[in-house]
């Protein structure tokens, strides 16, 4: 037999699979194909990239709000507590100087002078908590209402911002031994943190700063070209 009639049967005699392998390397080879397996490589390759920049932003905010949630569960009961004390406190020493004081008082003039010593006493209990604990705190220049807590989450928030930033802004102080303490120890593990995170951020927009300098100088390229 002639090698062109071998030549021929092969070409005849050929199995389904062999043609479906050889269609599909046809379309694995299209343009259209390559195109989106080349788009589908970038992508992969820029979500590398990116991954890692995100999940360190991801984290360093994690980590700024669970540490206010941990001053805000520590400082807040105890600041509730003292509020509740100072208040039994004056209650006490209200009740036994009107008592005092009644006694010097005629007695068709008691029912008024009780009216008049609540009102009075009241009003300077409020003022002398107000500046109590606005002088422990020493938060802002306005006395803070003795009915607001000072350790919600907004401030709680803010005072963790401030611990990480080092920018000493807030003047509101934890009170107790186990907020100072977390309070050093949140500084330092969050402060490099914090660091870190600046200068990463810092590093992407240099270089998009930089990409869009090299697109501008392109395009300049282009335009003077035509």
């Amino acid at each position: 037999m002639s090698i062109s009639t071998m030549s021929t049967m092969n070409t005849v005699i050929r199995s389904p699979d062999l043609i479906l392998a050889e269609k599909e390397s046809d379309i694995s080879k299209s343009p259209l194909t390559i195109k989106k397996s080349a788009l589908k490589r970038k992508f992969i390759q820029n979500l590398k990239i990116v991954l890692p920049h995100l999940f360190l932003y991801i984290f360093t905010f994690c980590f700024i709000l669970l540490g206010a949630l941990i001053m805000h569960i520590i400082e807040l009961p105890y600041e509730i507590k003292a509020r509740e004390i100072e208040i039994v406190k004056f209650s006490n020493f209200k009740e036994k100087h009107l008592i005092k004081l009644g006694r010097m008082v005629p007695l068709k003039d008691r029912a008024n002078f009780k009216t008049i010593f609540e009102k009075y006493s009241n009003e300077i209990a409020e003022l002398l908590l107000e500046s109590k604990f606005a002088r422990k705190n020493d938060f802002g220049s306005k006395i803070q209402n003795s009915n607001e807590n000072l350790w919600d989450f907004g401030n709680s928030l803010f005072y963790a911002t401030a611990v990480l930033t080092t920018i000493g802004n807030t003047r509101l102080i934890p009170l107790t031994v186990f907020g100072r303490i977390f309070t050093m120890v949140y500084a330092f593990v969050g402060i490099p943190l914090l660091l870190v995170t600046i200068a990463d951020m810092a590093k992407i927009l240099n270089d998009f700063i930089y990409w869009l300098l090299r697109k501008h100088k392109h395009f300049n390229i282009m335009v003077s070209t035509l």
